[in-house]
């Protein structure tokens, strides 16, 4: 049984401004997040979150999603690493507390530059 996967609105954004090679990245762990989290493929849950784990895109970037009940996950942030958990140890503050929008493995987030 899949995950639903949704992603807030500053996730959302930063994928859309991404360069292709990390946006590739993001995107090959938001599809494999609609399986849950693998602690295989590096998934880590964040010390001392009941809920928040992080999974590695790239070799910069990290994705911190929430697993929450009814199968579903939702991300949070999409940042570099050194900029991806601050400001997690509260995580009830208005940055994390967005609303989320859905996403589909079956529309790609992947955008081609337009041919010149």
């Amino acid at each position: 049984m899949n995950y639903t996967v949704e992603l807030r609105d500053e996730a959302k954004e930063i994928l859309r401004g991404l360069s292709p090679d990390p946006k590739g990245e993001v995107n090959r762990v938001l599809k494999r997040l609609v399986l849950g989290p693998d602690l295989r493929r590096g998934d880590r849950q964040l010390q001392d979150q009941e809920h928040l784990w992080r999974a590695v895109a790239g070799r910069r970037w990290r994705v911190v999603f929430a697993v929450l009940p009814g199968r579903r996950i939702e991300v949070q942030r999409i940042r570099r690493r050194p900029l991806a958990y601050e400001g997690i140890e509260h995580p009830h503050q208005q940055e994390l507390q967005e609303s989320a929008r859905p996403y589909s493995g079956e529309q790609p987030l992947i955008s081609h530059p337009a041919a010149h």
